[in-house]
Order: C-alpha cells, then sequence, then structure tokens
C-alpha cells in the first residue's frame, strides 16, 4: 500500500508491505524529512501491559505513551541505547 501525506509546506511517501502470513510482520518504508531514525515495531499482545512492565526500567524514554488507534494501541520508546521501538497491539 502506497499513501502519500502532506504538511503545510511538506509532501511525504509512506510505503507498507505485509509479509504473506498474516499475524507476520510488516515493512514501513518513509521519507518523512523530519524522520532521522529506523522505526521499528514490536507486536506485543498487549500494549498498555508492555508499557507498565517496561517503564519499571527507568532507561526507557516515552515518546509516546499508549494511544489508542482503529486497530488497537501503540507506544513508541528509546531504548537505552537510544534505538527507538514502537509497540503496537491491543
Amino acid at each position: 500500500m502506497k499513501q502519500l501525506y502532506y504538511q503545510t509546506t511538506t509532501t511525504w511517501t509512506l510505503i507498507s508491505l505485509k509479509f504473506p502470513q498474516k499475524n507476520s510482520s510488516e515493512l514501513v518504508l518513509s521519507n518523512h524529512p523530519e524522520i532521522n531514525f529506523t522505526e521499528v515495531e514490536i507486536l506485543v499482545e498487549d500494549v498498555q501491559q508492555a508499557h507498565s512492565e517496561l517503564s519499571k526500567n527507568e532507561e526507557i524514554q516515552w515518546i509516546r505513551t499508549p494511544f489508542a488507534t482503529e486497530s488497537g494501541h501503540i507506544a513508541v520508546m528509546e531504548a537505552p541505547d537510544g534505538n527507538v521501538f514502537v509497540l503496537v497491539g491491543k
């Protein structure tokens, strides 16, 4: 699926490639000019529970705490090594 997104002064593309198995991974590519990191999404059973457990580690920084989407919830964290992970699930 290819989608174009527009802001006031910027246009960017988001391309999603799903793997054949329904509950498998998905590769998403974007050329958003303000995103200068690789975004890795991790499918979890329950985003709010994962957030609660991971919040016990003070070295994890939360970019976005869990929020609802059309298909479940998402949270965005920065790991102690600086990598950013997006938790997706119910």
